[in-house]
């Protein structure tokens, strides 16, 4: 919403910065999975529910609109306005970002920013939150391109009845529950000296409830104005909004849910978008936004009334549609690349350009298991031995490094086909076999359970040298030793035996 945006108008996530420059939630989820807004409960059996570890406490919106300040969960407790959500209510799931370390909100500006949007709904003023698209998208409660797997349809289909109209929406909002950290999770700051022990368990139960909470709401929305953080006296806003764990983890058990809500950004900025070639107030035009979301046919659309030769539209970092901080590789799409290397605009400079972490999008769709898009790139030209950028965070590293560090086979062998160096250094000394011997918390895109031992066995007779040792003075199997904790297994033998290949015949 300009004031309160649909994400149609947002970015999507960052490359592998735990940090965002400028960007929003993307309007289609990562995984697929359509965003529909629901009424009430979920009513999808396509997943288990789950657990409640700590009750649902929420307030209700009309209560909500009373407040000066912010109440916390013991104020509202005391006064008895904390209500458990009935099986047909619908829940307002809030996200924000604290703006001191005492009180979430000490001036009250998210509060009164809230009550305002709520009440221009309440009035029927919607076009001054929504344009007519961005209302077409939330009402509708699905995006172009949320249709990609069987599950996303039988979900889409299940729920097909959810529409929303300006009558309901009015009514959710006057009938409605909000759930909001400060005023539904129990607050340390506030309880005696004897009480603290069960109140850190009371919270740290509530935390393990978040995914359950967000199951249950019906609507997500990201409270996020510009205001002044009382403590670090620093301008706080959706982008500082992004860089928070507690809201990317709010973030991401709403992505990760049963039936993902379509966010709903609340800030004070207008709309500023106006046509092709215009910009959001994040700075990206409606190209980037299509391309982040995995929406070719506005791609297509954008890119079809594009003159030939017509410069590419840069943004504040300099980057393009095509190279940007956060690449389309989250979708998985070699569509959209395919779209933008037909306009034959897209020289090797972009092909090869680096973002503002350092990487270019061979190094990402090659981490991420892109196969397709790998192969797209370098049919047109990608440097296979781009190493990330110097000084950058992980820097030297290949696109051949990357995959290896997640396991992802079938692009290893791709980009050594297409003569990648298994020789090649990062700018710590660590080569294929170190990234392969890495235990990352999550294989993006590659769950297999051997898929490291068969990366290990593509390297190793491609002859990557498992007797090179990292600046720091450790070879592969040392560093897997070190990672893992295991000094034995089929792994290990085959990183630290002279005739590595012996052990995985």
């Amino acid at each position: 919403m300009g004031q309160a945006c649909s994400t149609s108008e947002c970015g999507g996530l960052s490359d592998e910065v735990p940090r965002e420059s400028h960007a929003a939630v993307p309007v289609s989820p990562i995984f697929g999975t359509p965003w529909v807004e629901r009424r009430g409960p979920s009513k999808s059996t396509l997943t288990p529910a789950l657990s409640v570890n700590f009750p649902m406490k929420c307030v209700r919106v009309m209560t909500f609109m009373e407040f000066d300040v912010m109440p916390s969960y013991g104020q509202l407790l005391a006064k008895d306005l904390l209500v458990e959500p009935s099986d047909n209510a619908t829940v307002h799931f809030i996200s924000h970002e604290w703006l001191s370390r005492m009180h979430p909100d000490p001036d009250s500006n998210q509060l009164r920013r809230m009550q305002g949007v709520f009440l221009e709904i309440l009035a029927g003023r919607f076009e001054k939150l929504f344009s007519p698209d961005d209302w077409m998208t939330f009402s509708k409660g699905a995006s172009i391109g949320s249709q990609r797997s069987e599950f996303a349809a039988a979900e889409s289909a299940q729920r097909c009845s959810d529409t929303i109209t300006e009558d309901t929406f009015k009514q959710d909002i006057e009938e409605g529950l909000i759930w909001l950290d400060w005023s539904s999770i129990p607050q340390v700051l506030e309880v005696s000296e004897d009480r603290v022990e069960q109140t850190l368990k009371d919270q740290l139960a509530a935390i393990h409830s978040i995914g359950a909470y967000l199951d249950r709401s019906s609507y997500f929305w990201i409270l996020a104005p510009k205001a002044l953080h009382k403590d670090q006296k620093t301008l706080r806003d959706f982008s500082t909004y992004r860089t928070r764990a507690w809201c990317r983890l709010e973030e991401w058990a709403n992505l990760l849910s049963s039936s993902s809500m379509m966010p709903l950004v609340v800030t004070e900025a207008p709309r500023r978008i106006t046509g092709h070639q215009g910009r959001n107030h994040h700075d990206l035009t409606l190209l980037r936004i299509a391309a982040l979301t995995g929406n070719d046919p506005i791609v297509r659309e954008v890119l079809e009334g594009r003159r030939k030769g017509e410069p590419w539209l840069v943004d504040k970092m300099g980057l393009t549609a095509f190279t940007g901080d956060q690449p389309f590789s989250y979708m998985g799409s070699a569509a959209t690349t395919r779209l933008f290397l037909e306009t034959g605009d897209i020289g090797k400079e972009q092909i090869d350009g680096y973002n503002t972490w350092g990487a270019a999008n061979i190094h990402m769709f090659s981490e991420y298991g892109s196969t397709e898009t790998v192969r797209l790139l370098l049919a047109n030209d990608a440097e296979v031995d781009l190493p990330k950028r110097q000084g950058s965070a992980y820097a030297g590293r290949t696109a051949l490094l990357c995959a290896a560090l997640r396991s992802q086979f079938e692009c290893c062998e791709i980009l050594i086909r297409h003569g990648a160096s298994v020789h090649a250094r990062d700018a710590h000394g660590a080569t294929v076999l170190h990234m392969a011997a890495l235990e990352p918390l999550c294989l993006v895109g590659n769950q297999d359970p051997n898929a490291k031992m068969t990366t290990v066995r593509l390297l190793l007779e491609a002859e990557a040298d498992p007797s090179v040792r990292n600046d720091a003075g450790h070879t592969a199997a040392e560093l897997l030793a070190l990672a893992s904790g295991h000094s034995a297994g089929e792994l290990w033998l085959a990183l630290c035996t002279p005739d590595p290949l012996m052990h995985i015949n």
